[in-house]
């Protein structure tokens, strides 16, 4: 069997729960939601496994996590008889071209990628910039949307999504997904109970539209328009 890996890049809080829940729909998928670590993501196990240094580093773009270790982990953790393997750790964005180094030699590698609107953004309680100077999470955002622009101009095998998709039109999200990895076969839409979870309700269309603190994201959103306009965003005064 060939092996299908599917990395979902996806900053915290913008759409990765979502489209993990919709892959898990398919009988063909493996996720770490079958085993006990926080919202399927493998970053909680390296650690476990050896790789000691992760947790404090995995913002780190230049720390060199030991991809046979994650490869190990997989192993482990993924389900062996089923074809596509989907991984959605979060820090994976500031090192996607390694996985995709690594991973390619084994099967085949797909990322989709996912961002969202910087003004419904809230500050994240672990955020990729240390120390976070706490302007609303604008400077995470363009932290990882820098990450996420070199990664869609950078990786093989890419499908683009955002969490406005994910929330409003997730038919679309599936449409794109499936176009490009038919062997999924059928995945579900948000109406599935796989969509609610101990976290509650994961679709929140009701966020969307929200503005967190426009005059403070300004500050650095403003400086940095062409990144904001390459998502497809506007800066709001």
């Amino acid at each position: 069997m060939k092996r299908k890996y599917i990395f979902v890049l996806c900053p915290p809080c913008q759409g990765s729960t979502i489209i993990l829940n919709l892959l898990n729909s398919s009988n063909n998928v493996s996720t770490l939601l079958e085993c006990n670590t926080w919202t399927g993501e493998s970053q909680w196990l390296y650690k476990k496994h050896g790789e000691k240094e992760y947790e404090q580093n995995r913002w780190n773009p230049d720390y060199k996590l030991d991809m046979e270790l994650v490869d190990k982990v997989f192993n482990i953790y993924f389900n062996k008889n089923k074809e596509i393997w989907v991984e959605k750790s979060p820090p994976t964005i500031c090192r996607a071209k390694m996985f995709q180094d690594y991973f390619s030699k084994l099967g085949e590698v797909y990322f989709i990628i996912s961002i969202r609107n910087p003004y419904s953004t809230a500050h994240h309680p672990s955020p990729p910039t240390l120390p976070p100077t706490r302007l609303g999470g604008a400077d995470d955002w363009i932290k990882c949307a820098q990450y996420q622009k070199y990664n869609l101009e950078n990786l093989n095998n890419v499908i683009s999504v955002s969490y406005e998709e994910c929330c409003n039109d997730i038919e679309k999200v599936i449409s794109k997904i499936t176009n490009k990895i038919p062997k999924l076969g059928k995945i579900i839409n948000n109406s599935h109970p796989t969509f609610n979870n101990e976290r509650g309700n994961l679709i929140h269309s009701n966020k969307v539209e929200r503005v967190i603190e426009k005059e403070k994201k300004n500050i650095i959103l403003k400086n940095n328009i062409d990144l904001v306009e390459y998502f497809g965003y506007n800066i709001i005064d």
